[in-house]
Parts: structure tokens; C-alpha cells; sequence
């Protein structure tokens, strides 16, 4: 029970940490320094520290995570959201509500590349609400639509957040990756129709269907928009049939993503320097929360703490469902007010001994509590989403009209989690008949 206790003490000691604004890293590393050191001894708590940090620094699986940033940062710094938006608007304006469902789609495959929900929403509060405007849609659903729609980032490869949770996990990289298309796919398709049910029953919300673009038109702006679903549909096909390692498929992904950014930019304008110091950063930012992670969850191993858990919840003979409900209820209330790879390396130490020991797919948990962790992000009072849309829009809505539209999308996302829950071979029917 004293290992339990000093367990429970070291997590209350992280949380303060947090509040008073140390860095998720240094925040866990501190905790589990000190607190391995109470357990085991300061020789064994500093050797820990060496061999965590040399372990995590030579890791090969962590150089996917750097790929897929410097990816995104290459689409994102290019410019290159504006023409995917323009694009899917021609094809798409003919019906009422089109534009906005083009939106949502410009951020699904935008936010696929870039794997960020706030770049995403960051960026489409720039490129397409004003354009929602000016062509007179209602500000509650132009802005609700860029900041409900930033979500499916996460989801469809390749995603960084998976890869992160994969490895956190000890689980195979691309199972998870892959385990993530279909539910993001489902998610985007859910949001379409949600749209198109909103307007009929809201018609003041957007204008009637807008002109119709020729087929000459149309296949004039495709190019704009084929390399970067080439990119992703070869990621996809790589993983699942096994032609190469994940990090191999990162690597030819990022060049990809570099050549593509070169030919729709050009030299000055895709930003190559700006894009390389970026991904940089947030790659290093990443690689020292993961090594706090590691260390962190080395600590709580020891304190029993996890099993301590597990056992409660076995006595308690709460039903599993109602234990999975209580834990994404959780994931709720730490989503509205940190970020998502926080809330992940603070929590999964606790949570997955606890959903293994409840039959869970683990792979299958992950697409759930990613998605989970991004309905917080539009969620009602502090949804990170919602905020970095508004000061990308400015004076053009409100947050409660944010908020307000963002209710229909939450719908939608309720439901998709329902249905995954309900049908978990959405989640697991790819990565089970992967070549690998």
C-alpha cells in the first residue's frame, strides 16, 4: 500500500506542476525522478534517466513522428490550403450547403497531411471563412464548420497523435495508423450529411446552391488536389499491404510532400526553410515529452499503481461498458483545458492496463480515445479549437456563435462514436487483414 500511496502522490505532484505552468516534460521527468528515487534509490533513479534518454533518442520508430511533422509543415507553409478549398468549392457549390461541405472535406484531407487539428482549423479560418461570407452563409456555421472539421485531422493517416499513442502503447505503429482511416473516413461522411440535414431544417444559415461550374472548370483546378490524395492513398496502400517500414513510408511521404510543395509554390513561395525549422521544434518539442513519458510511466509501473486499479475495478463489478464510459468522460474534461498529447502521456500509464484487463482491443481503444480527445476540442466552455478559429475570424462571429454551430458537428461526432463503440471491426477490420 506505501508503493501505492507514493504512486498517488507523484501523480497529484505532476498535476500541480502543470498548473503552475511547467512543461508537460519537465513536469513528468521531475515526478518520476523523484519518485523512483523514494522507490528504488537515487543511483537507480539516475541511471534510469540515462538509460530512458539514450533509449527514446536512438529509437527508429521515432523518426515517423519527425517525418510526418515535416510533411504537414511542407503543405501547410506552402500555401497550398487556399487551392484545396478552391477546388472542392467548384465541384461542390452546386448544392445548397456545398460550400460548407467542401470546407469540411478541405480540412479532412489538409488536415490528413498535416496531422493537426489547430494547424488545420488555424489555417481554414483563414482561407475559407471569409469566403463562406462573401458569399453570404451565416457566421455560426462558416465558423463552426473550420472548427468542428480540424478534428478529423487526427484520425486518417498519417497521423503523428497515432503514431505517438502507438508508441506510447508499445503497439505496432502502422496497425494503428492504419486502424484510424475508416473511423475518420465515417466521421467526414457523418459531418457531410449533418450539414445537409442542418440546412434544410436551418435554411437562413446558408444561401441558396451557388452557380455551377463547367466540367471544363472543374477538371481545370483537379490538379490542385490529385498529389496530395496520391500521397495519402499511397501511404494507405503502403502500409496496409506492408511494402515498406513505416518510417521508410514517412521518409518517401515527406519528399513527396516536398516536391509537391516546390511545384504548386515554387521555390520562394512553399517556404522550404520556414516548413524545415517548424516541423524541427515541434519534432524536438515531441521527443522530450515522449522521453518524460517513458520515465513517468517507469515510476507509476513500479508504485503498483496501475494495478491497484485494476483490482478496484475487478471488486467493484461495475460493468465494463460503464468503466469505458467513465474513462472517456474523463478524456472529456482533461480535453478541454490541455492538449491531446498531454492528456495522452499523462493518462495511458493508468488507463491501458486497465482497458487490457477489460478485453479491450488496445488499437481499437486508441481510435476511440483519439476521437474522444478531439470532440473535448469543440466542447463547450473550453474547446482549443473554437478559440483558435475565433482568432483567426476575428470580429466575424462571436464564440457563442462558434459554440452554438459547433453543436450540430458535436452531434455528428457523438454519433460516430457511438457507432464505433457499437462496432469496433470499423477500427480493427484493416489492421487485421494487414500484409504484416
Amino acid at each position: 500500500m506505501e508503493t501505492v500511496l507514493i504512486g498517488i502522490v507523484g501523480i497529484c505532484l505532476m498535476l500541480a506542476l502543470l498548473l503552475w505552468g511547467v512543461p508537460v516534460a519537465v513536469s513528468m521527468g521531475l515526478t518520476a525522478f523523484l519518485g523512483y528515487g523514494v522507490l528504488r534509490g537515487w543511483d537507480a533513479s539516475l541511471a534510469l534517466a540515462g538509460a530512458v534518454v539514450f533509449e527514446k533518442a536512438k529509437s527508429y520508430e521515432l523518426a515517423v513522428i519527425g517525418l510526418f511533422i515535416l510533411m504537414g509543415s511542407f503543405i501547410l507553409h506552402a500555401g497550398i490550403a487556399g487551392r484545396l478549398f478552391g477546388t472542392l468549392n467548384k465541384w461542390l457549390s452546386w448544392i445548397r450547403g456545398g460550400m460548407v461541405v467542401a470546407t469540411t472535406m478541405s480540412c479532412a484531407v489538409f488536415g490528413a497531411c498535416c496531422g493537426s487539428s489547430l494547424a488545420t482549423a488555424a489555417t481554414f479560418s483563414r482561407v475559407a471563412v471569409p469566403e463562406l461570407i462573401r458569399y453570404k452563409h451565416h457566421p455560426e456555421i462558416a465558423t463552426a464548420a473550420v472548427a468542428a472539421s480540424g478534428t478529423q485531422a487526427v484520425l486518417i493517416p498519417p497521423s503523428a497523435l497515432m503514431v505517438i499513442y502507438a508508441i506510447l502503447s508499445e503497439l505496432p505503429v502502422g496497425k494503428c495508423l492504419v486502424a484510424g482511416f475508416l473511423p475518420g473516413a465515417l466521421s467526414a461522411f457523418l459531418y457531410a450529411v449533418t450539414i445537409l440535414v442542418v440546412v434544410r431544417v436551418r435554411p437562413y444559415l446558408v444561401p441558396r446552391a451557388l452557380r455551377r461550374f463547367s466540367w471544363k472548370e472543374r477538371l481545370q483546378v483537379l490538379p490542385n488536389i490529385l498529389p496530395l490524395l496520391a500521397i495519402g492513398t499511397f501511404i494507405l496502400f503502403a502500409l496496409f499491404f506492408g511494402w515498406a517500414g513505416v518510417t521508410e513510408i514517412g521518409g518517401v511521404g515527406a519528399f513527396a510532400c516536398f516536391v509537391t510543395a516546390l511545384l504548386m509554390a515554387g521555390p520562394r513561395k512553399a517556404h522550404i526553410g520556414q516548413a524545415s525549422k517548424h516541423a524541427g521544434r515541434q519534432t524536438a518539442m515531441i521527443l522530450f515529452i515522449i522521453i518524460g513519458a517513458v520515465w513517468y510511466s517507469r515510476f507509476i509501473a513500479i508504485s503498483r499503481l496501475p494495478t491497484a486499479v485494476v483490482d478496484w475495478v475487478a471488486a467493484s463489478n461495475m460493468p465494463r461498458y460503464g468503466v469505458l464510459a467513465a474513462i472517456l468522460l474523463m478524456y472529456v474534461v482533461l480535453g478541454m483545458v490541455m492538449d491531446v498529447i498531454g492528456m495522452l502521456v499523462i493518462t495511458l500509464p493508468l488507463v491501458m492496463p486497465l482497458i487490457t484487463k477489460l478485453g479491450f482491443d488496445p488499437i481499437w481503444f486508441g481510435v476511440i480515445v483519439i476521437k474522444m480527445s478531439e470532440i473535448a476540442a469543440i466542447t463547450p466552455p473550453v474547446g482549443l479549437n473554437v478559440y483558435v478559429t475565433k482568432v483567426g475570424v476575428g470580429d466575424t462571429a462571436t464564440l457563442g456563435q462558434i459554440f452554438k454551430g459547433c453543436l450540430y458537428f458535436l452531434v455528428a461526432d457523438i454519433a460516430t462514436l457511438v457507432i464505433l463503440i457499437a462496432v469496433p471491426e470499423i477500427s480493427l477490420f484493416l489492421p487485421r487483414h494487414m500484409a504484416y
